[in-house]
């Protein structure tokens, strides 16, 4: 059995008891045998130790290019470091494993359009990092080209300064003359995307 630690971040003001809930939660879980620890290095500096004392198993997947010191003690205490390529990891180890981002292509093949139909369509959390903003520059070239588009965003914001980001970028989206063109979808389950990504565009 596999225990998975993923979780959103937590405000500074919460830190202290999120982690005590979590070393009460620990000595909770029904048996395992490896530990899965998703973009959270702080759970590797909060119980690494107890897992190498337990003789669990520790893997890490990390996909971001920033290097700071709660990644560097997880790394201490993992066995392996995922991450989708090099570019993805920066601290040089001979734990990672390079294995790509795993995308069905199968499963989200998409129906072949005509260039008049031209739709864009992006999935994921509404943040600063998804860079959002900066796709519009990409739109306002189609525009002046004359290139009829639509813009399809599915995904919400998470944090307080994603929903700070998310007004910013309907603002930028209203000063635009596509602005109907670009719809927000909304968060929409894993097992409803496939259907999503292959919908018409949305006008």
């Amino acid at each position: 059995m596999l225990f998975c630690a993923c979780s959103t971040r937590c405000t500074r003001a919460a830190l202290w008891r999120y982690a005590l809930r979590f070393w009460r939660l620990l000595g909770k879980v029904p048996a395992y045998d490896a530990v899965f620890v998703h973009m959270n290095p702080e759970y590797i500096v909060l119980a690494g130790w107890w897992w190498r004392l337990a003789g669990k198993k520790v893997s890490l997947w990390y996909t971001l290019k920033s290097v700071n010191l709660k990644l560097r003690v997880a790394v201490l205490f993992a066995n392996f470091v995922f991450t989708a390529s090099s570019e993805s990891f920066r601290l040089a180890t001979s734990k990672v494993r390079v294995v790509g981002h795993g995308i069905d292509t199968e499963l989200f093949a998409l129906r072949p359009q005509r260039p008049a139909d031209l739709r864009i369509a992006t999935f994921g959390r509404i943040a600063p990092s998804k860079r959002l903003i900066e796709m519009l520059g990409g739109l306002d070239t189609l525009q002046v080209r004359g290139a009829p588009f639509a813009f399809d965003i599915a995904g919400a914001p998470v944090m307080e300064e994603d929903k700070a980001y998310e007004e910013r970028l309907w603002d930028e989206v209203k000063k635009r003359p596509y602005a109907n063109s670009v719809k927000l979808a909304g968060v929409v389950p894993y097992r409803e995307l496939p259907a999503w990504y292959k919908s018409p565009p949305a006008r």
